[in-house]
């Protein structure tokens, strides 16, 4: 159950990035900042439900968002 949950996440991520990656123009330094610091957060919060749900989910997302930010980086290198 929680792969499907998990897939569901990873999924849904990626298909928002993409419908919104214009609105959203942070550089690649700026978004691995926020990506420190957001799994930092999670855990702290993990650390104070006593699970490890939290830090798994933060890093399928922020995963996603890097490599969506590195890939499109890329591609307008290569145009």
């Amino acid at each position: 159950m929680n792969y499907l949950l998990y897939a569901g996440i990873i999924f849904l991520t990626h298909v928002l990035f993409n419908r919104y990656q214009r609105k959203i123009s942070l550089s690649f330094g700026k978004l691995l900042g926020l990506t420190v610091i957001l799994l930092l957060l999670s855990a702290v919060i993990s650390t104070f439900i006593g699970t490890l749900q939290p830090v798994i989910l933060s890093t399928l997302v922020t995963a996603v968002l890097l490599q969506n930010t590195y890939l499109r980086n890329i591609q307008t290198r290569n145009k």
